[in-house]
């Protein structure tokens, strides 16, 4: 919280002046120490708060994004420094790269990236020389609000601070909420693939046998999980961006895993290979992404007594209406024979096996 609060303070202009002559006189140190060319990283924000934990994080996944570009490209970086003020995230990378083709690199990061245009991404040549746009014959910044010339709006203030703020905001809620959802479905899938991969296993599919099973092996596992990433980001997404509470928001989310169960028979031939995991992740997605959004932070357990909670009294339900009707599944007659709950149990429960 007292990180929060250093951050998010209102800076003048006076400090804003102050920090642009600092961020200066460290260019030409780094400069003058490795002879080199320099690329600042800065965020574009509009405002007096300056800085701020979504915009740090901005930052940082500016930081990264630049570095596996110049890696990917071969360009090696000799020196990196970075600073938080509140004044502004900034980083300092000494690279030894011709500075023109960093600047297209780094145009390209600028427009081209989800929050590209929150970006600026200045570059020095070895003498100091900053390259412009212009310079080498590339379009000039668009507008943040309206995409005309950027420069042109800031000139005639067209739009408020209070504008440019609210986008800002915006544009990095839903880009870290895009890249929060596909994290969680990767891992979700990368689980399901370590799983099937885990040899030997007596009586289940592994990479050498199909254990009991004869109508299914580990290529069987491979086809169901390469499909089920989509409805995963979609149990992430729909938790972080709604407003329903954990009850509604696993009731309304049955229907998406009767439709991931149909993709699962689609792509395996109709083999129930994945049907309990996309019951059991889906919900443990969900209330991750659910519990983000209401705290901005992540706890196994809560999530997995989340879960628990939001399940207990649905899962109930279907509980009663299978002691009225004929058992159609392998796990409802297991239930009406022994009273095993199977999978819905443990979600129930809040899944203890995942927390011893």
């Amino acid at each position: 919280m007292e990180e929060r609060m250093q951050m998010e303070q209102e800076v003048t202009l006076e400090q804003m002046l102050e920090a642009r002559v600092r961020r200066v006189q460290r260019q030409r140190t780094l400069l003058d120490r490795y002879g080199q060319s320099l690329i600042c990283l800065t965020m574009n924000v509009a405002g007096p708060v300056k800085n701020s934990l979504l915009i740090r994080r901005g930052f940082f996944w500016a930081e990264e994004l630049l570095l596996g570009q110049l890696a990917g490209r071969g360009i090696s970086c000799l020196h990196r420094e970075r600073y938080g003020p509140a004044t502004g995230n900034e980083g300092f990378y000494v690279v030894s790269g011709d500075a023109a083709a960093l600047k297209q690199l780094t145009v390209e990061m600028e427009e081209h990236c989800e929050i590209g245009r929150l970006l600026d991404l200045d570059v020095l040549d070895p003498r100091g020389e900053k390259m412009e746009r212009q310079s080498l014959g590339l379009m000039p910044r668009r507008c943040l609000i309206c995409g005309g010339p950027a420069w042109a709006c800031a000139r005639s203030r067209s739009h408020s601070v209070q504008e440019l703020r609210q986008k800002t905001e915006t544009m990095l809620r839903q880009a870290f909420a895009r890249q929060d959802a596909q994290t969680v479905a990767g891992l979700a899938c990368r689980s399901l693939l370590y799983e099937v991969c885990v040899t030997p296993k007596p009586g289940l599919v592994d990479r050498k046998n199909s254990g009991s099973h004869r109508d299914m092996d580990i290529f069987t596992f491979l086809n169901s999980t390469s499909v089920l990433f989509p409805y995963f980001e979609r149990c992430v997404r729909q938790a972080m961006g709604g407003t329903l509470g954990p009850e509604e928001l696993l009731a309304a989310l049955r229907w998406e895993g009767k439709l991931a169960e149909q993709t699962m028979l689609a792509a395996t031939g109709g083999v129930n290979t994945h049907k309990g995991i996309i019951f059991s992740l889906g919900i443990i997605a969900a209330c991750l992404g659910y519990q983000y959004r209401r705290t901005g932070v992540l706890d196994p357990c809560g999530v997995l007594e989340l879960g628990g909670l939001a399940t207990r009294d649905w899962l109930e339900q279907d509980f009663d209406r299978m002691k009225t009707r004929p058992p159609v599944t392998h796990g409802e007659h297991l239930f009406a024979e022994y009273g095993y709950r199977g999978i819905r149990g443990e979600a129930q429960e809040g899944f203890p096996a995942l927390r011893l």
